[in-house]
């Protein structure tokens, strides 16, 4: 795998959508915690593909998702305070410590 901090992961496949005709596509996919520097990764691994003979139609495509923040609540830490998950989930949702 790459050493660049930044990317958790990749991934590299392939798909034969021509059969016989040659027409192949290869989808490259970047995982980072750093969505601008997988962003740098990206345009920069599409360049060096992009002068790759035989290469056409690169593009850089990401999906409409979010990020996403899980928080996991300590159950024993709650009762000790006196609070429930509810309470706990709207003191995030409203970001009240009160």
């Amino acid at each position: 795998m790459l050493k660049i901090p930044e990317i958790i992961d990749f991934t590299v496949s392939t798909s034969d959508n021509m059969g016989s005709f040659g027409g192949s596509s290869v989808a490259v996919e970047v995982y980072g915690y750093n969505i601008a520097e997988t962003n740098l990764v990206a345009e920069e691994l599409a360049g060096k593909i992009k002068k790759m003979q035989g290469a056409k139609d690169v593009t850089i495509s990401r999906d409409k998702s979010k990020p996403e923040l899980q928080i996991i609540f300590d159950q024993n830490k709650m009762m000790a305070n006196g609070l429930n998950t509810a309470m706990a989930s709207n003191a995030v949702k409203t970001g009240s410590m009160a």
